[in-house]
């Protein structure tokens, strides 16, 4: 049983932005996935890939264009993945600048394998979705290519160009306009998304290599995949979201199952799964943001019932006891006192 997958905004904030700059509107559309606007401005958020997924789709519509993936990747501007892409463009060579991108592309999407393994002559970058339960390897796999060679090209000063290109999905009925991009033969329905390479591609030196700075980049790296939550569990993702959902004062089920991409039902079936409730999860985070939000003396108890989502001071009283054996108040003056 895997929980639900978390995807960083940044793809979602780019593609709204392209989004915007060819005259849609994405807020709408961001909003019709269980999104709300603050996704827009928060480089930092994690959303599920259906979510991701379904923005994506939805500006594809909008603005009638199957080869959304490939104008994004173009138009991106660098720095968008930040620690991402400035880990590839301070690597040596291209080959180890792959490398860094497939030890840490969990933290752009936490269940995505990304190798380079040898096949013959040549070199192939795969690029799997595990556990995929909707349609997005599509734009995920298509974006991450065309990503490869546009940077690469700039980042090289070379006509950086692939042998082949692969795809699992089904091709379009005019595949021109890909193989103009890459430069190269793109080929669709294949059993895997590969971008097959040869040694001298990958040992083509990058003109911003930094090794100092690379090493201070993959530190810094791991740290942060050190925070990433345990995409194997559904229960620690949903209560990153009730988290959010609370702050923003509505952490009812309805408001968190839409914010995941899945209906109330499905929720309450994966989490009983897990072996905890949605209920369960709401109590242990309003028990630890009560214990948090008492320690501040500026707060009054009142108000923390309410950032709570108690529908009065009392019924915030019952359960602070049930919680800790003592009251707000108690443990407040404790806290003073200590």
């Amino acid at each position: 049983m895997t929980g639900s997958v978390s995807v960083t905004s940044k793809g979602l904030r780019a593609v709204a932005a392209f989004a915007r700059d060819r005259g849609v509107d994405p807020l709408p559309i961001v909003e019709a996935a269980g999104l709300d606007a603050s996704v827009l401005a928060d480089s930092d958020r994690r959303i599920t890939r259906e979510q991701w997924s379904a923005v994506w789709h939805d500006i594809a519509d909008a603005l009638d264009d199957p080869a959304l993936a490939l104008h994004v990747a173009t138009w991106l501007p660098f720095g968008t993945f930040d620690v991402m892409d400035y880990l590839a463009i301070t690597a040596d060579t291209v080959g180890h600048a792959l490398e860094r991108v497939a030890a840490y592309f969990r933290l752009i999407h936490d269940r995505t394998e990304v190798e380079i393994v040898r096949v013959g002559d040549e070199q192939v970058v795969r690029h799997r979705l595990l556990d995929d339960t909707c349609d997005a390897s599509r734009f995920s796999a298509e974006f991450a290519f065309a990503c490869y060679v546009v940077r690469f090209r700039r980042a090289t000063g070379t006509d950086w160009t692939p042998h082949e290109i692969r795809f699992a999905h089904s091709g379009p009925d005019d595949p021109s306009i890909y193989e103009a991009l890459f430069g190269c033969p793109v080929r669709f329905d294949e059993p895997e998304n590969e971008c097959v390479l040869d040694d001298a591609l990958l040992d083509t030196p990058l003109k911003r290599a930094d090794p100092l700075l690379n090493e201070v980049l993959q530190r810094h790296a791991e740290q942060l995949m050190e925070q990433l939550p345990d995409s194997s569990r559904l229960s620690d993702v949903v209560r990153q979201q009730v988290h959010e959902a609370m702050s923003a004062g509505d952490p009812s089920i309805e408001n968190v199952a839409r914010r995941l991409g899945m209906s109330t039902r499905t929720l309450q079936r994966r989490l009983r799964d897990e072996s905890v409730t949605y209920n369960e999860l709401v109590d242990e985070m309003r028990r630890d943001m009560a214990t948090d939000l008492l320690r501040d003396p500026s707060m009054a108890i009142s108000e923390v019932a309410f950032l709570l989502g108690f529908s009065d001071p009392s019924a915030f009283h019952r359960a602070f006891r049930r919680w800790t054996g003592t009251t707000p108040g108690e443990f407040r003056r404790e806290l003073i006192a200590s």
